[in-house]
């Protein structure tokens, strides 16, 4: 999906831009049923480097934050695609635990 290579690559460059991306990925969710574009886009997310994602700290950080956001309005997408994140979930380095 364009799509969500589009909103990650945003949230990526943009970390402003983290609740209006979840809001409309959302959106899109509720009333357009595309319920696989939370999927794909965590796998986007999932299938960046880990050394890139060390380095980014800002664009990690609103990764971190979007799902988040996304997870508190439709959890029953985001936990069965948290399998795609545990690469980086079980490092060394913790780096997408979203610290407040």
């Amino acid at each position: 999906m364009h799509i969500c290579v589009c909103v990650f690559q945003l949230l990526k460059l943009y970390e402003h831009l983290v609740s209006p991306l979840a809001e409309g990925v959302v959106q899109l969710v509720e009333e357009f049923g595309c319920r696989t574009i939370v999927r794909e886009i965590v796998r986007e997310i999932s299938s960046t480097d880990s050394s890139d994602l060390m380095q980014d700290t800002s664009g990690t950080r609103a990764y971190s934050q979007f799902l988040v956001e996304v997870a508190e309005r439709v959890p029953e997408l985001i936990v069965p695609a948290i399998n795609e994140l545990t690469v980086h979930l079980e490092g060394e380095v913790c780096f997408m635990i979203l610290i407040d």
